[in-house]
């Protein structure tokens, strides 16, 4: 058994093959004799040794190598070969594997480029739970679920969350301005507010009416403020396992819907236009005759009721028009049928109304549509009820009259021209003013009653221009346009021979179709506003050299002027004080009661003057002289407050000296009986002002004559 486990040869075919061996040098003692067919080249040693007890001897197994390498190599290829099978399947299917994730992504890849590169806004959601949450609320049509919502109005909340966003590509981002899903979910789904509600519950309905596609339009505000309109279609899957990937596509259609809202708006404004407008505006065919178009019912505006207009028939207006104006009708729809392509025509109608009169209408008509023989065929009018202005000119006429008589009977000199710049008018007062009479001043002109020929330069240059373009219609109407009135100065020498100054207003006229009818002129007497305009100056000049400060207020006591004189006894720039009250001229803590005295005085009398201690502008106070004047227009109402004042510092100092010497004794310096009544006197008026008492104290000093004597 030991020479078997040494040589490991298999047990059927074992054989000794062994050698005996000295343990230290391996030196061969003895061995097996070899089978005769078997050399001993082809053995082998093995590592296997078996040291024989109580000798220095060992045992050492040999083997066949050839035998042995034949007999391991069989199952040795068979192991290799199935591992290199078991080795070869994995790589197989790791392969297969690769294979069909490269292909998984390549169509990820694919569409994900078609999500994003589409160019429309696209939304992925999942709508899986939607079902589930409208089972357990029991809810199976669109009525149950218009009951849940007004009996649990907080289901819906639990409903929408349903409805969940996974993914928008970037073209959804940009058009929602949005940086998240949850913000979509909660612009497109939950709504905005709730006169902007979201599409949530439309989505509901068409999941439980089993629709398979749902188009609707919502209107979003954007950052900026602006409404923006959005057009989604959703396309509901068939199969409730397909809920959790449903496409909401959004497209924007605010400029399709501003155009759509615009055009609304101006049908409906060119509507309103048409039917507010007071005249008639009527479309006729000229053939038959009918009215295919009125926006007011003329036989309303005669008024007459429907039963009325009924009797007479669909051509009522024949019947009632006036018998002499029947001739210009069929003339007028005659001419318009063959020769109105472009013309206007126009005439004056008379129709008979309910009441039994006759009442006019401008009329006027033009071609509107055209047959293939070049024949009119449609007409479009207008007729304007011109009743009260044709008995407005009668009136008119007759008010002429008495415009004429009230120009004689001003002061004012008044005239008027042609169109040819010829003098046709001239009103009486010229005599009253200048001694000349109207006859003289028509065959004369304005130029002989001007002292200075050359005042008349600008006068002559304006009636030159309208002159040189009478015959030009563009030209007039830039006249028109750019001289409105004009205002001349002259020296006019009276028939007495005295100079007076005259303002002359001209004004050019026009008729209702810009036609010029003339010159109008108006000549007043300005002696007495140049006299008042010399007043001013002298006011003005007096206000500026004076020697005294003076400030104008308004009435309500702020600063609005003052002079030179001013800055120099104050201090204060003119500029520094505009818009001020002239409280920050005055010491208040000294005089609070005394300023409500003066205002006191204002009010009662208009007028106040006396002493204030005022300060300047460093905060030195001094004392100064003021009067102070209300200053009324012509109605009596209050127009400003003017106030003087001068700095009496000095003349104070020369009362003190003064004062001193009458009111102290020269050789004590103490006060005598005058400044004692003064100061009583003084203590009674301020406690008459100031509704307070006045204490007397007297003292009796025993022996006092005799030590002042």
């Amino acid at each position: 058994d030991a020479l078997k486990d040494l040589a490991s040869q298999p047990a059927q075919d074992f054989q000794h093959l062994w050698r005996l061996e000295q343990r230290k040098t391996q030196r061969v003692i003895l061995r097996e004799p070899l089978p005769s067919n078997e050399a001993d080249s082809g053995l082998s040693e093995t590592i296997l040794l078996q040291p024989l007890s109580n000798s220095d001897w060992q045992l050492r197994g040999l083997f066949d190598t050839y035998k042995a390498r034949s007999e391991l190599l069989t199952p040795l290829i068979g192991k290799c070969v199935i591992g290199l099978l078991l080795s070869i399947l994995p790589l197989i299917a790791l392969i297969s594997l690769r294979r069909r994730q490269r292909q998984m992504l390549q169509s990820r890849r694919r569409y994900r480029d078609i999500f994003e590169g589409a160019g429309v806004a696209i939304c992925v959601m999942d709508m899986s739970g939607l079902q589930e949450q409208l089972d357990a609320l029991q809810v199976s049509t669109g009525e149950e679920f218009d009951r849940l919502l007004k009996s649990q109005p907080a289901s819906l909340k639990r409903l929408l969350q349903q409805l969940r966003i996974n993914e928008l590509n970037e073209v959804a981002l940009g058009l929602l301005e949005i940086e998240c899903n949850e913000q979509a979910w909660q612009q497109l789904i939950e709504g905005e507010s709730r006169t902007r509600p979201g599409i949530g519950i439309q989505v509901i309905h068409a999941v439980l009416a089993r629709q398979t596609q749902l188009e609707l339009e919502i209107c979003l505000t954007r950052a900026s403020g602006q409404d923006q309109h959005l057009w989604l279609v959703m396309r509901l899957p068939e199969a409730r396992s397909d809920f959790d990937a449903v496409i909401l596509s959004i497209g924007d259609i605010t400029s399709r819907k501003q155009t759509e809202l615009s055009l609304l708006d101006r049908e409906s404004f060119w509507s309103d236009v048409i039917r507010t407008v007071p005249d008639h505006l009527y479309v006729q065919d000229v053939l038959s005759q009918r009215m295919i178009y009125s926006n007011h019912h003329f036989g309303h505006t005669l008024g007459y009721n429907k039963f009325e207009l009924h009797a007479m028939g669909e051509f009522f207006w024949e019947i009632l028009l006036h018998p002499e104006d029947a001739k210009s009708y069929q003339d007028m729809r005659l001419r318009q049928r063959h020769h109105g392509h472009n013309e206007l025509l126009q005439c004056v109608l008379r129709f008979r109304d309910h009441e039994n009169n006759w009442r006019c209408f401008d009329v006027r008509e033009q071609a509107l549509a055209w047959d293939t023989e070049h024949l009119v065929t449609r007409i479009i009018g207008i007729a304007k009820d011109i009743t009260e202005q044709v008995a407005s000119s009668q009136s008119l006429r007759d008010s002429e009259q008495r415009y004429r008589m009230l120009a004689e009977s001003i002061s004012d000199v008044i005239f008027s021209t042609d169109a040819h710049l010829t003098v046709n008018y001239v009103s009486p007062s010229v005599e009253r003013a200048l001694g000349y009479s109207a006859d003289w001043i028509t065959r004369n002109g304005w130029s002989a009653a001007i002292a200075n020929p050359q005042q008349l330069t600008g006068f002559d240059a304006l009636i030159s221009r309208i002159s040189k373009v009478l015959n030009k219609p563009q030209e007039l109407a830039r006249l028109r346009d750019e001289v409105t009135t004009r205002m001349f100065l002259f020296d006019c020498l009276r028939a007495d021979g005295r100079k007076i100054p005259v303002e002359l207003r001209v004004v050019l006229v026009w008729d209702e179709h810009g036609n010029f009818e003339g010159i109008f002129g108006v000549g007043r007497d300005i002696s007495q506003q140049r006299r008042a305009e010399k007043d001013l100056r002298m006011a003005a000049t007096v206000f500026e050299h004076s020697t005294s400060a003076i400030l104008i207020t308004d009435p309500a006591g702020y600063i609005v002027q003052a002079n030179e004189a001013f800055t120099r006894v104050s201090g204060y720039e003119v500029a520094q004080v505009l818009d001020q009250l002239p409280g920050m001229l005055t010491v208040e803590s000294e005089q609070e009661a005394h300023l409500r005295y003066i205002l006191r005085q204002l009010n009662g009398q208009g007028t106040w003057e006396g002493e204030i201690r005022l300060k300047r502008r460093n905060g030195e106070h001094y004392p100064a002289w003021v009067g102070i004047t209300a200053v009324v227009d012509d109605e009596g109402d209050l127009a400003s407050y003017v106030c003087f004042f001068s700095d009496i510092s000095e003349r104070k100092a020369s009362e003190d000296r003064i004062h001193r010497l009458a009111y102290y004794d020269a050789l004590t310096h103490l006060p005598n009986r005058t400044l004692f009544q003064d100061r009583l006197h003084s203590a009674l008026q301020q406690a008459e002002r100031q509704q307070a008492w006045v204490v007397l104290m007297f003292l009796d000093l025993d022996r006092f004559k005799p030590i002042n004597d």
